[in-house]
């Protein structure tokens, strides 16, 4: 009986520690959740900051709101690349099918509740800086 109960024991600790959980698959999982639009740098005119909101789910999916309407959609992966802007391969955000992101790889930095999306700015694409909603 000891020996049965050592063996599911075993299996059970092997198992558990083999699962691959959703944090490691989908990169930082602070990522995950709504961000919403505190500063756009641009070199474009002056007006008020837009009404912005990012969502980014554990399932791959990526939601841009715009004054609460979803204006675009579309998927996002972890990758290392290289931006319009640099020179060597940096971590960067990988955007398919999102109109609103012109650019597919988006060098980002994800610093507690700040998040920051640089789209080009040398180039004049937008940099703009989220907060966690």
């Amino acid at each position: 009986m000891k020996l049965l109960f050592a063996f599911l024991l075993s299996f059970s600790l092997v198992s558990l520690s083999a699962c691959k959980s959703d944090k490691d698959a989908e990169g930082p999982a602070t990522l995950i959740g709504r961000w919403q639009l505190t500063n756009l740098e641009c070199y474009c005119g002056p007006g008020p900051l837009p009404n912005e909101v990012v969502e980014f789910a554990t399932n791959g999916t990526v939601v841009f709101y715009t004054d609460g309407k979803e204006e675009s959609r579309g998927t996002y992966t972890f990758a290392t690349g290289k931006t319009t802007c640099s020179g060597d391969a940096i971590p960067v955000l990988q955007f398919k099918n999102t109109p609103s992101i012109f650019t597919e790889n988006v060098a980002y930095t994800l610093e507690a509740s700040t998040l920051v999306l640089d789209q080009g700015l040398c180039l004049d694409a937008p940099r703009k800086t989220y907060q966690r909603d």
